[in-house]
């Protein structure tokens, strides 16, 4: 009887202590999956964040570029019309010598 009795007491304490486990267990398990869900949910956001960044780069540069183009465009048109208008003084006044 004595021995049932031991039996059934270590029978508890065994699946009070597989209980304890196996609860560490999971909380651990809960607790690991929220810190992945937190790092993955962050990252997806930086990563967002670093997006649109580049694309705003992107476009600095488009409309620099946009603008650096047409400052050369005028200052080609500027040196086109003073040399043209430079010729045609040079050639009004060589005509009036001639």
């Amino acid at each position: 009887m004595e021995n049932e009795k031991r039996e059934a007491t270590l029978k508890n304490k065994n699946q009070v202590l597989l209980n304890l486990v196996l609860g560490i267990g999971a909380s651990a398990l809960l607790v690991i999956m929220f810190f992945l869900f937190y790092v993955l949910r962050t990252n997806k956001k930086n990563n967002k964040k670093r997006l649109e960044e580049i694309e705003k780069d992107k476009e600095l540069k488009i409309a620099q570029a946009l603008l650096e183009g047409e400052d050369r465009e005028r200052m080609r048109i500027a040196r086109d019309l003073h040399d043209g208008i430079e010729w045609h003084k040079t050639e009004t006044f060589r005509s009036k010598w001639r």
